[in-house]
């Protein structure tokens, strides 16, 4: 559901995810430095959108591509601080999961990011298979139905091939 969430196509029984939802803004990820992370603010901020929880999310590796690289120059100032699963950067909140798409990174208010969900889980286990039986092997099917929705675009702004 993470995943959907941040990186769904929206095709294939797959819903949209943030990172597809037409209109959020776009950021260089291209040697992504300190200009580039106060764009993702100065983006979502020009969508009037103030507060809410407001933060940057993307990869382990980049976190910690961004603990390496320097705010300012000559100085001990990292972009990230913190760890690469929970920091800050430029005074927000910024954390990283493997659910979002590789060198990536997106930053917004999450409490626009509606998840519905229609039930429970349906889980189902076969061992029908002969082969699969003798072998004392079953397979489970988990089913969840669920959609996401970004209530307003412009409160979201990403970033990929972040080098």
């Amino acid at each position: 559901i993470d995943k959907a969430a941040l990186n769904g196509a929206g095709s294939g029984g797959e819903p949209t995810g943030v990172s597809a939802t037409s209109g959020i803004g776009s950021v260089t990820g291209t040697s992504l430095a300190y200009a580039g992370v106060m764009e993702f603010q100065s983006d979502v901020a020009s969508g009037n959108v103030r507060g809410g929880t407001l933060a940057y999310v993307t990869t382990p590796a980049v976190a910690s591509l961004m603990i390496q690289r320097q705010r300012f120059s000559s100085t001990d100032s990292p972009l990230w601080v913190g760890n690469i699963d929970d920091g800050t950067m430029a005074g927000r909140r910024a954390v990283s999961t493997n659910q979002i798409a590789s060198a990536s990174m997106i930053y917004g208010d999450w409490s626009q990011v509606l998840l519905a969900s229609w039930g429970s889980v349906e889980l189902k286990v076969s061992d029908s298979d002969s082969t699969k039986f003798q072998a004392g092997i079953s397979t489970v099917r988990a089913l969840a139905a669920v959609d996401v929705g970004v209530r307003i675009a412009s409160a979201f702004s990403q970033a990929t091939s972040i080098t």
